[in-house]
């Protein structure tokens, strides 16, 4: 079985943010991600910290104009961090080191809001169309199963993605299109996993992606919230980086958090389970990022920094287009 004491590291260091020049944030869907990026990232941004991207509006700052045809195709928010990077070393060409933070949660929660809302919305993005079929048929465990469902180790995939590691294709000798890979043509996802190790079912199986996996996780990330443990992870985000919170986050209670809804019946949570090995493997880690970094904040006696009263960002137009939240 897949697990993150088989990924880790044993020389791994907890990443600083003195160490880093760009802190960037990357959002997977259904995780919550706009309003993490507000309460974690914006707040660094509001105390002089250099962060991409800037607003979370899209495209990408640089993904239009003459940059554009140079290859920064990105016009969604929903990007992986090897996509983004282009974009980024756009706005930012001297960055030595940039360190990413993100939310992480439950794969099975994640996969049934991801099944919930899209089907809700009509949005399908990245959705094969077998999965679509078994929505409109409102056939859950038929859209769980699907061999070919992208629903499934998303959060792990955008962590893989567009990394040259042996036998692990590019993701440009893949995708050409417009916009984010994961989230605009799903048979193409599909073959990226197909080529990178045999299919979507490969990634709840093979030792090597999950080794990739936890290379990435210590490369990349300098913080990661657990959705489950949101309070946790803010007094630890806030403690180690000595950022006060919005007041209405700081010290809030769990009922502050966005409900995950009831909880699924005892076999769909089993299926969905068995096919998320690698974000398993994800969330695992993150909550041991947690747990490292909470012996440092109380080692060092740092005290809880006073709250912040902050405006937050609100939906708004852009080039005459509503800005649609996601999360």
């Amino acid at each position: 079985m897949l697990c993150a004491a088989t990924v880790f590291g044993a020389s791994w260091l907890l990443p600083q943010l003195d160490d880093v020049d760009v802190v960037a944030w990357y959002h997977v869907p259904k995780t919550s991600g706009f309003a993490t990026h507000t309460d974690t990232v914006l707040q660094l941004k509001a105390q002089g910290t250099v962060t991409y991207p800037e607003t979370r509006t899209f495209p990408h700052p640089g993904s239009i104009g003459e940059n554009f045809a140079s290859g920064c195709q990105h016009s969604h928010w929903h990007c992986t961090p090897g996509e983004m990077d282009e974009c980024l070393r756009l706005q930012h060409p001297s960055a030595q080191r940039v360190g990413w933070m993100t939310v992480v949660r439950d794969p099975v929660q994640r996969v049934l809001s991801e099944y919930s809302f899209y089907r809700g919305k009509r949005m399908y993005y990245g959705w094969t169309n077998s999965m679509i079929a078994a929505s409109d048929a409102d056939n859950l465990e038929a859209w769980i199963v699907d061999e070919n469902n992208t629903a499934h180790n998303k959060q792990a995939m955008y962590l893989l993605f567009d990394h040259g590691y042996p036998n692990m294709p590019s993701v440009r000798g893949v995708f050409n299109a417009q916009g984010c890979s994961p989230m605009v043509d799903a048979a193409k996802t599909v073959e990226w996993a197909r080529r990178s190790s045999g299919g979507l079912s490969g990634f709840n199986t093979d030792g090597r992606l999950a080794a990739m996996l936890g290379r990435r996780f210590e490369e990349l990330l300098v913080f990661a919230v657990v959705f489950e443990e949101r309070q946790r992870s803010y007094d630890i985000f806030s403690r180690t980086f000595g950022v006060g919170l919005p007041c209405e986050k700081a010290g809030a209670s769990h009922q502050s958090q966005r409900s995950v809804g009831q909880p699924p019946q005892a076999h769909i949570e089993a299926l969905i389970r068995e096919r998320n090995a690698l974000d398993l493997v994800l969330v695992g880690m993150a909550r041991e990022l947690l747990d490292r970094y909470n012996v440092t904040a109380t080692d060092s006696a740092k005290p809880l920094p006073a709250c912040r009263i902050v405006a937050k960002p609100h939906k708004g137009k852009r080039g005459g287009k509503l800005v649609m939240d996601h999360s």
